[in-house]
């Protein structure tokens, strides 16, 4: 990276390109922290409050 400006930016996408390629997966998401992650994963299964 040349430059400091990486969020959300072109890099980012790259970055999320190249992991996803190496994680044989079709999309890979760059978050801003490990919180981020289970509420993402809560988020794509469709659970919410009350919720069965």
């Amino acid at each position: 990276m040349s430059r400091q400006w990486f969020v959300l930016g072109p890099e980012l996408e790259a970055f999320e390109a190249e992991f996803a390629t190496l994680c044989d997966v079709r999309h890979a998401i760059g978050v801003g922290n490990g919180l981020d992650v289970p509420r993402l994963a809560l988020l794509a299964a469709d659970v919410g409050h009350l919720k069965n």
